[in-house]
């Protein structure tokens, strides 16, 4: 009698091999200052339901996120708030040739608290020096920060800087400005618009005059160590569908 086990066994050799599970996809880095934070998390959503390959956010100011590139770390979508610092990695060749773009662009305003009283005379910024009073105007620090100078050349254009020397509160950031306002130890604070719409408690007292200094622009370019393919990422952030979803936030699209 035959032995079945030579039949079995063949019967099992040609049965169909499991397909092998594929590695989940890495993510793509995107390297964000934190004022784009809220429409990156919106966007990633809808990208996503789109089938994009999944994304990991990692904020920090302009100068911080400009050393991770430097340093070769993990990045590949970077956005900043401060166009001359993109152009330093440019001239130094840490971005990938023709990748960078001027997507998103941002208006500077002037905050107070929500509960305060709307000031009576505050219809031009030159009307803020002697609003202000003995208050003080808090702002992100010109030495440190793009908003800082942006905050300053505003100013100054309007012919308040100097007016405003002792009363000024410079600040790592604008939301630490905003902050200062929120706990009452600040008047006014000058801010990006886009800082102003994240922070409860606030109101918007005046927005300062477009020619009253230069664009404020976000950059954004692939950075030459990271992933070619995060091009994708790039155009899907330049498109139609996020360009409603940055205008609901306050920024304009380029």
């Amino acid at each position: 009698m035959l032995s079945r086990r030579p039949l079995i066994a063949a019967a099992v050799a040609a049965l169909p091999l499991p397909a092998q599970a594929q590695p989940a996809p890495v993510p793509w880095v995107v390297c964000a200052v934190p004022g784009l934070q809220p429409g990156l998390a919106q966007l990633e959503q809808l990208w996503r339901a789109q089938g994009g390959r999944p994304l990991r956010l990692q904020t920090g100011t302009s100068a911080a996120l400009a050393r991770i590139v430097e340093q070769g770390g993990p990045c590949d979508v970077l956005a900043l708030a401060d166009p001359q610092r993109m152009d330093a990695l440019e001239a130094r060749r840490l971005l990938r040739p023709d990748t960078r773009r001027n997507l998103l662009g941002n208006d500077l305003v002037l905050v107070t608290a929500a509960d305060q009283p709307p000031p009576r005379r505050l219809v031009r910024a030159q009307d803020l020096p002697p609003l202000l009073g003995e208050g003080k105007l808090a702002l992100p620090d010109p030495a440190q920060t793009a908003a800082g100078r942006v905050a300053r050349e505003t100013l100054t254009n309007l012919e308040i800087w100097d007016a405003l020397q002792s009363r000024l509160l410079p600040v790592a950031e604008g939301r630490a400005a905003l902050e200062l306002v929120r706990k009452g130890e600040a008047r006014f604070a000058v801010a990006m618009l886009t800082d102003a719409f994240e922070m409860p408690g606030l109101r918007i007292a005046l927005t300062f005059p477009a020619d009253s200094h230069a664009p404020i622009t976000y950059p954004f370019a692939l950075p030459r160590r990271g992933d070619a393919g995060a091009a994708e990422f790039l155009g899907f952030l330049a498109g139609s569908d996020a360009a409603a979803v940055w205008r609901r936030l306050g920024l304009a699209p380029r």
